[in-house]
């Protein structure tokens, strides 16, 4: 089975986001997660971020991205609401995801 991975959490952006707020949200976090940064670079951020932005940005994937993403909204919009209660509980949506994509 292909893991699904939500490039719009990854960004920070919603479904809808504009073509400019990807690209600033992409510009933000790059800059923040690029591994030159000796204060907050994280080598595996930067990748997932890049991942996204290049999907997101380019109109016939993310058109391909999106109608999977439709399918599986109501499960993501789950997660979302139930990632109050994972960071409470000390682990959050992204880990719970990843640990359900190796199962």
């Amino acid at each position: 089975m292909t893991r699904f991975v939500d490039y719009y959490s990854i960004l920070g952006t919603r479904f809808d986001a504009s073509d400019a707020e990807i690209k600033e949200a992409r510009q933000e976090l790059a800059k923040r997660y690029h591994p030159d940064n000796q204060v907050t670079g994280d080598e595996q951020k930067f990748r997932e971020i890049q991942e996204a932005y290049e999907v997101l940005s380019n109109p016939t994937q993310r058109k391909l991205y999106d109608s999977r993403y439709d399918s599986l909204e109501p499960l993501v919009d789950a997660l979302r609401d139930l990632n109050g209660s994972f960071q409470r509980a000390g682990d959050n949506t992204r880990e719970t995801l990843k640990r359900w994509n190796k199962e």
